[in-house]
């Protein structure tokens, strides 16, 4: 269509569903593939203007970012699925000051192709970096059904073993003020952390970090909570009190969440997390070792 149509069907689509809640505009989906390329500047700013309830706006990519730092876009949406997902979500949050959301990412199937044949454990473990990154993540299916359906093309219901895990994460996130929980890395060595100063810490250890000493300084008035979080065997385990100060300690169970609260408990009675995961070891780490 020349421009004038776009225009005209563009106020149609954006005034057609707008009373609508579950709604949030893309502006295109690979919009670097479309060519010949469209003024992308003026469709974000036409439906900024036209949408009088202004649902959130953004645009999906293949290889070229768009400039997420215009006014017009709510949140960057970044396609990523080979890489260091956690530092590319880590670097986009300060950089453009918006919410992150981290789109392809891969999706657990078995379709042959590279981005569609994921492991269900690749797509948590994928998804465990992103959220401790603070972005938000989209997940999908590429399992091929009779007649060669993919659940992406026809949806329905999802078949794999990761939408349970993802969501249980995502009932752990919710429950957290994850919303208020900042990124991290200077309170922590061998994993990664979401904090809220001297009130809240979730800890993340991958199957990379076991082979390291791992140290993370808690601060604040203690008492805390320790729970240990298996996303693989969606468990939940409260295993003591810790105290504040330096904490050094190997992580034994791949994949795992620590989450450290402060406690409504008065005990002094508190141990370092070596201590606690130590005399709780052989009651765990049977039941969460997952890789």
């Amino acid at each position: 269509m020349d421009p004038q149509q776009d225009d005209e069907y563009l106020r149609y689509a954006v005034t057609r569903v707008a009373p609508y809640r579950n709604v949030w505009r893309a502006m295109a989906n690979e919009f670097d593939f479309i060519d010949p390329p469209k003024d992308w500047d003026h469709i974000f700013q036409m439906v900024n203007a036209l949408d009088p309830y202004h649902h959130l706006r953004g645009i999906h990519k293949r290889y070229m970012l768009y400039d997420h730092a215009e006014p017009w876009v709510t949140h960057c949406v970044i396609q990523l699925q080979t890489g260091d997902g956690y530092a590319v979500a880590l670097g986009a949050r300060p950089k453009y000051n918006k919410p992150v959301i981290i789109d392809e990412y891969g999706y657990e199937g078995n379709n042959g192709a590279r981005r569609g044949n994921p492991s269900a454990h690749r797509e948590v473990l994928r998804y465990g970096d992103f959220a401790m990154a603070g972005a938000y993540r989209s997940h999908r299916e590429t399992y091929v059904h009779p007649g060669d359906i993919l659940w992406w093309a026809v949806g329905s219901t999802l078949v794999g073993e990761s939408p349970a895990r993802l969501a249980f994460l995502k009932k752990i996130l919710s429950e957290a003020p994850y919303q208020n929980l900042e990124p991290n890395p200077s309170i922590i060595k061998g994993g990664v952390a979401l904090a809220v100063k001297n009130e809240y810490c979730l800890l993340y250890f991958s199957a990379a970090n076991l082979k390291y000493i791992a140290e993370v300084q808690i601060e604040g008035a203690g008492p805390f909570d320790l729970e240990l979080i298996g996303p693989w065997l969606m468990k939940i385990y409260k295993v003591g009190l810790v105290k504040t100060g330096h904490h050094a300690f190997r992580p034994k169970c791949t994949s795992s969440l620590l989450w450290i609260t402060r406690s409504s408990q008065s005990s002094s009675v508190t141990r370092s997390i070596d201590e606690i995961l130590w005399h709780s070891q052989v009651e765990w780490e049977s039941r969460l070792m997952h890789d």
